[in-house]
């Protein structure tokens, strides 16, 4: 009689064991589960890395000035060309983001004329060109440009004087001259000018 209560008093200890370790282990599978759930929700409420195009302030919207009149040509004079080089004072803007906005005209020894509206970045020396113009029997239109990009300034060539803009006129550095300075650099060549140029 002692032995059979031994032998049902065992049984129901590793009755009793099995089920805490079922227990215990259904306790670290609902704890898992948790963890894993908690995890997933909070990388779902992550603030998102910023993508390189988040971090880049959008550039403003360029609207294209009335085109070119003779009476508001200011000459920049060099030495180094045939070419005449004019800016249009009406059309010249010096921005926040330190880029200066100038519509162009070169003509030519033999009397061809290019018109365009560019923009000029001091921080990195690069220019862009927004359109291209034509003059007609109603004045003149413009034609945006096939390619918008900005692209690096070049010491060289017929395109010298954008070299010559961002170096002794339109920029201080990296930063934007005043308009005023920019019409008085203009005025006579460039703040570096020191040599004769042709009248």
């Amino acid at each position: 009689m002692k032995n059979l209560n031994l032998k049902s008093w065992l049984l129901s200890w590793q009755t009793w064991l099995s089920r805490q370790r079922r227990s215990g282990a259904l306790l670290h599978a609902c704890a898992a589960a948790l963890l894993w759930t908690s995890a997933s929700a909070l990388a779902q409420s992550a603030i998102p890395v910023p993508r390189y195009e988040d971090e880049t302030q959008r550039e403003p919207d360029v609207v294209l000035p009335r085109f070119p009149e003779e009476r508001n040509l200011l000459r920049f004079p060099t030495n180094w060309t045939n070419a005449q080089i004019f800016i249009d004072t009406a059309a010249l803007t010096v921005r926040d983001d330190r880029v200066v906005l100038y519509t162009l005209v070169v003509r030519s020894g033999g009397g061809a004329e290019n018109v365009s509206h560019e923009g000029l970045r001091c921080t990195t020396g690069e220019v862009r060109v927004f359109a291209y113009g034509s003059r007609g029997p109603d004045g003149g239109k413009w034609s945006p440009a096939r390619s918008a990009a900005w692209r690096p300034i070049e010491d060289r060539g017929i395109n010298r004087y954008r070299f010559e803009f961002w170096r002794d006129v339109f920029c201080d550095g990296r930063d934007t001259e005043t308009r005023r300075n920019i019409l008085l650099q203009l005025q006579r060549g460039g703040r570096e000018r020191v040599d004769g140029v042709p009248d």
